[in-house]
């Protein structure tokens, strides 16, 4: 059943939004398995959580900074504007509470960063875009399994993964090659410190504590499916 939510959920994301097929430039690894934060780079430049006035034109009749809407599907939220153009943070929530829906970012118009997608204040899945391109989808909530690598669709090419979890850690990260895993990955606990670093090459999964310390190495072929460690 999971599967299929996933399937589903992705095959959402793919009709509402076309795959370019050109190759992003990846960001930068790190050797230790320490988490990279410039894939999170802060683009809520427009975002006043305090703001008082919304819903403001400037004088040539522009819209302007917060502005209270609607999703497509009727759920209320609001998004930023810059001189007519979406641009910045945006949130939706479920009409009978504050459990969000939907949050992400427009950059000039267009999706860019991350797309988190919410069900009933749960997080379900986490797209990443690129001026509007998409480029990659992820499920957090397969944190809970070894081996995770079969939780991403994404476009075709070199595609480099960094998907976080709700709090905007670091949850997975690694290269796919034609929506191969390649090289060596990492996925992180909630708190930011490693959990399973995997090598491709070799085969094998490497199980560390919250301290940093290796604890066990696994052969891939026994992970799958296997509930993942503390």
């Amino acid at each position: 059943m999971k599967l299929l939510l996933h399937i589903a959920t992705l095959s959402l994301v793919m009709l509402l939004f076309s795959c370019n097929e050109d190759q992003p430039a990846h960001s930068s690894d790190s050797t230790d398995g320490t988490q990279q934060h410039a894939h999170l780079k802060d683009k809520s430049e427009n975002i006043a959580p305090n703001e008082i006035a919304f819903n403001s034109t400037d004088r040539s009749g522009k819209k302007q900074g917060k502005w209270m809407t609607k999703h497509r599907n009727g759920l209320p939220g609001y998004e930023y504007w810059r001189n007519d153009t979406l641009h910045g943070y945006f949130k939706f929530w479920y009409q009978d509470s504050t459990k969000l829906f939907e949050e992400g970012w427009h950059s000039k118009g267009r999706l860019d960063s991350f797309l988190f997608i919410y069900e009933r204040g749960k997080l379900k899945g986490v797209s990443k875009f690129e001026d509007g391109s998409w480029q990659w989808i992820g499920f957090p909530s397969d944190a809970q399994y070894i081996l995770p690598e079969k939780s991403f669709g994404m476009k075709a090419g070199s595609v480099y993964v960094d998907c976080p979890y709700a709090n905007k850690k670091t949850w997975y990260r690694g290269l796919f090659v034609n929506r191969k895993p390649s090289g060596i990955h990492y996925s992180y606990r909630e708190d930011g410190s490693l959990r399973y670093k995997y090598d491709y090459d070799s085969k094998q999964v490497l199980y560390y504590d919250k301290n940093g310390q290796l604890i066990d190495t696994m052969s891939m072929e026994r992970c799958g499916g296997v509930p993942a460690g503390k």
